[in-house]
């Protein structure tokens, strides 16, 4: 089964590649080489998402850490778009704000242990003679 933090990473990899390819067509439509080097940034970033989600999956912990931080810097450079440049845009402060901030949550999150019942099976945990 998939967890669904690498649907969620993968949703919004493509989300920002979505967002990259825009600027490309922008950045050839304007000729603008400025824009040109923020869409080829933007796409590289892009594909963070999906290395965290692979990575996760197999099972390498500096993916965790990365995807963190990944997540922390969007939430908050999705709350000063929100706040401080006043967009109010539905599915701008959907992606920006609420899908970062879940990821940030489900990244957070620790998976459940046993090890307060590991010793129970054991001939040492047991309190039977």
């Amino acid at each position: 089964m998939i967890p669904l933090r690498h649907v969620l990473l993968l949703l919004q990899s493509g989300l920002c590649c979505l967002v990259a390819l825009g600027v490309f067509v922008v950045a050839l439509a304007g000729r603008s080489p400025e824009l040109g080097i923020v869409a080829a940034v933007s796409g590289a970033l892009a594909l963070v998402p999906v290395a965290v989600a692979v990575a996760l999956a197999a099972g390498k912990g500096w993916a965790l850490g990365l995807g963190i931080v990944y997540e922390l810097l969007l939430l908050v450079g999705g709350v000063a778009d929100a706040i401080v440049l006043r967009n109010a845009d539905l599915v701008a402060t959907v992606v920006n704000v609420v899908l970062p901030g879940a990821l940030l949550g489900l990244l957070l999150r620790r998976a459940p242990t046993m090890s307060a019942w590991s010793n129970a099976a054991s001939p040492d945990g047991s309190t039977r003679s």
